[in-house]
């Protein structure tokens, strides 16, 4: 089965160049939208214009996750294990 989270976000928000670069160094694939008004966009998921938005299947989401928050979530859906 395969996983693809999504991420909303902006190449000026610090948070959402975090967000990806641990995603890139957990060697996890994932869907980067950053075309629009992204804040619109995290609202309309979530409630919340804040970014990063990440959408997990289920759909589940996270805005502006910690680097922690954003492993435990991997780590829930089985993209990573406690040893990473």
């Amino acid at each position: 089965m395969s996983i693809t989270i999504r991420i909303i976000g902006a190449d000026w928000c610090p948070d959402c160049r975090r967000i990806k670069d641990l995603l890139n160094e957990k060697k996890i694939s994932f869907v980067y939208e950053d075309q629009g008004d992204v804040k619109e966009k995290a609202k309309d998921i979530s409630g919340n214009p804040k970014i990063p938005c990440c959408v997990f299947p289920g759909p589940t989401f996270l805005n502006e996750p910690s680097n922690e928050d954003m492993m435990k979530k991997l780590m829930e859906i089985g993209l990573v294990d406690s040893s990473t």
